[in-house]
């Protein structure tokens, strides 16, 4: 199946993922009302929770039941409030830092007005870009807790600066990377312990994760047939990957020593998208077969935990992400309802059923 790395890293695109918070019993809800002037039209392209426990989620919005326009909103746990102004175009990732800090990417060359090329920063005011961005695709950001980002990608350049796919933002200015990181970066995520791990491809040809410490690259174990992004931060520094079992999609955990293989997901033939909560439990959600006649249709969230691998829910239609938060795990994407209970766009899962807020957010408006 020469093609199934591409399937899963075209699939796995879509996905943004964390590991902040701890899941509680309860059930699924729709994430309160947004207010009158802000509101979901459409999917979330891309969600994220910062260290305080805010939820960020990025897709078309509309204001007053107008236009749609693409941008970002906040979630505190009570209510939506729109960040800033609108984007000129789609977000795909973003990730959040310590004090409120928040970067997206994607692909658009301004906010607000002002030229951003597939990148830019929320300082808790107002959007602004990041130098003269990045002249290339970005497939993965990620913010230490020092605030520092990392972004990756196929660009060549980031500000200017020669970066081969791997840049760091501190401080005001783009940097590369050290050499000797993957050739073909796809992923990267920041450890508990502050360690920064990147997957890529190699000039092999193998699917690896690497990592940087003092400013050293060191090549992680390779798993069979290869360990893919993208990347999850988990408790205790560890890291989480995807891996391929026989035919079907697998998550690994790295200790800091070895790798442990949580097996595959059972009954699963794709990957659409995982996260991992503060406790160690895994939550996928995946598709059963990929052919011509059955594309990929994704519906069965499943969670690791105890040691086993169980089904959740095997009807979650239309989930885009995932991403863990203190009071469990964020979906995202562009449903409208969850297990027959209206929930649109943005859900959050703390237990072993759906259930939703009030009437959720109308796309229409009403």
């Amino acid at each position: 199946m020469a093609m199934r790395p591409a399937l899963l890293a075209a699939l796995l695109a879509l996905t943004s993922a964390s590991a902040t918070g701890q899941p509680r019993t309860g059930a699924w809800r729709a994430i309160g009302l947004a207010p009158d002037d802000v509101g979901f039209f459409g999917a979330v392209a891309a969600t994220a929770v910062g260290p305080d426990g805010t939820l960020y989620a990025a897709g078309p919005f509309t204001e007053d039941g107008g236009a749609t326009e693409s941008g970002v909103a906040r979630w505190d746990g009570e209510a939506w409030t729109g960040i800033g102004g609108p984007l000129a175009s789609s977000v795909s990732y973003l990730a959040a830092g310590p004090g409120g800090v928040l970067y997206a990417a994607g692909r658009f060359d301004a906010v607000e007005g002002v030229p951003a090329r597939r990148i830019a920063g929320w300082d808790g005011t107002s959007w602004h870009s990041l130098g003269s961005g990045l002249d290339g695709f970005v497939s993965s950001v990620a913010v230490g807790a020092d605030g520092a980002l990392v972004a990756v990608g196929s660009f060549a350049a980031a500000g200017g600066v020669p970066a081969a796919g791997l840049a760091r933002w501190a401080d005001g200015a783009w940097a590369a990377l050290p050499p000797g990181g993957p050739p073909q970066p796809h992923s990267a995520v920041f450890a508990t312990d502050g360690t920064l791990y990147v997957s890529g491809r190699t000039s092999a040809g193998e699917n690896r994760v690497a990592r940087l410490r003092n400013g050293v690259w060191d090549a992680l174990p390779l798993l069979p047939e290869g360990a893919y992004g993208p990347l999850v931060a988990g408790p205790g520094g560890t890291v989480y990957a995807v891996q391929w079992v026989g035919d079907s999609p697998g998550i690994a955990v790295w200790d800091g020593s070895a790798w442990t293989s949580l097996g595959a997901v059972p009954d699963a033939g794709g990957l659409c998208a995982y996260t991992v909560t503060a406790d160690g439990a895994v939550y996928t959600y995946t598709y059963r077969s990929l052919n011509a006649l059955n594309p990929p249709d994704c519906s069965r969230l499943s969670r690791y935990a105890a040691a086993a691998w169980a089904l959740v829910d095997p009807f979650a239609y239309g989930i885009g992400s995932l991403v863990a938060g203190p009071a469990g795990v964020y979906a995202g994407g562009g449903f409208t309802e969850l297990g027959e209970r209206r929930a649109v766009s943005a859900a959050l899962f703390s237990g072993d059923a759906w259930t939703a807020l009030g009437d959720g957010l109308d796309p229409d408006g009403d």
